[in-house]
């Protein structure tokens, strides 16, 4: 669903006078737009509204949970309706759009999309979204549905360009590397997903993925930390030791301290511990921080490696006769 107002500010002020409906029948695509002639229509529109969705169960925007669905459901409480709008699931792609892609497209809106995602192109009857409420009102005072024509072709390609979204989400989620080229930068994002939702074996699948295929330095970096993580939380510490290691040739001061702590904590490799934190102190003082984020760490770095020559002397001498 998508829906075209008489303004973008949303209020009691704004109201809505065309909706576009797409949805799958019988191995069918349909596309329906029902439009308000009148203001003084809108409930007989808002009813028209109600009897096409009573059949569905789920309904698809994009940016729909911030702007079309408080919208429509303030003008049936206004016309005296219950909203049937409360009643549907409600997916949003916009908030998945903007985790999956948020790695590598600055601008995530859905005309974006068309161009860099599903490499699709509108006519050039199509209309900025900005100029759709002065057309509708000119038409109110002239009677001229002429220029409504840019009006609807708008609303229906953005209707098809989110039922294409849909469909290239739902297959990207559910094979993620099926794809002839998968992005590297897709993949991690979508590991991230799976991750939090528990699915740790699809995660470790994405996250090998895409560090073999290759990714910038910083991605690369910030990949080898969470695939890490996601090992130690799983029980694999030695899987994780090993992507600190990598992590380690960037000077990286974290992944350091975190190979210290399994030499500590792990084996008792004392000395080991004390190599690697004295290479994170190294490293602290060639990074970019700010000087008293650089003290604070250091002080950290010092007492731990205080800590690691205390334990070292009392485990050597333990072990002379």
């Amino acid at each position: 669903m998508d829906t075209e107002t008489s303004g973008l500010a949303g209020g009691t002020g704004t109201f809505i006078f065309l909706v576009g409906l797409g949805y799958w029948k019988n191995g069918q695509y349909f596309l329906n737009q029902i439009f308000l002639r009148e203001p003084d229509e809108e409930p007989a529109f808002l009813t028209a509204l109600e009897e096409f969705l009573t059949p569905f169960k789920i309904l698809v925007t994009y940016n729909g949970k911030s702007f079309d669905a408080p919208l429509l459901n303030n003008r049936y409480i206004l016309n005296g309706f219950r909203s049937p709008v409360r009643n549907l699931h409600h997916i949003d792609l916009l908030s998945l759009t903007r985790r999956i892609w948020r790695n590598r497209l600055d601008d995530r809106s859905l005309g974006n999309l068309e161009h860099e995602i599903l490499n699709l192109g509108r006519a050039e009857e199509e209309i900025p979204g900005w100029m759709v409420p002065q057309i509708y009102f000119e038409y109110l005072q002239t009677q001229n549905a002429t220029p409504l024509r840019g009006v609807f072709y708008h609303n229906e390609i953005d209707i098809l360009s989110l039922s294409a979204l849909f469909l290239h989400l739902a297959n990207l989620l559910r094979n993620p590397l099926g794809s002839p080229n998968p992005q590297s930068l897709d993949l991690i994002a979508i590991a991230r997903l799976y991750e939090e939702l528990g699915d740790y074996t699809a995660a470790v699948q994405l996250y090998e993925a895409s560090l073999e295929i290759g990714l910038p330095t910083h991605f690369f970096i910030q990949t080898l930390y969470r695939f890490a993580d996601l090992h130690r939380r799983t029980g694999k510490i030695e899987a994780a030791l090993a992507l600190w290691m990598k992590a380690s040739e960037f000077n990286e001061v974290d992944a350091c301290i975190e190979i210290a702590k399994f030499y500590e904590h792990q084996i008792k490799a004392y000395k080991q511990a004390i190599e690697w934190t004295d290479l994170a102190l190294t490293y602290l003082d060639q990074s970019p921080l700010p000087r008293y984020l650089k003290n604070q760490r250091r002080l950290e770095l010092e007492h731990r490696q205080q800590r690691l020559h205390q334990k070292h002397n009392r485990s050597t001498n333990q072990s002379k006769p």
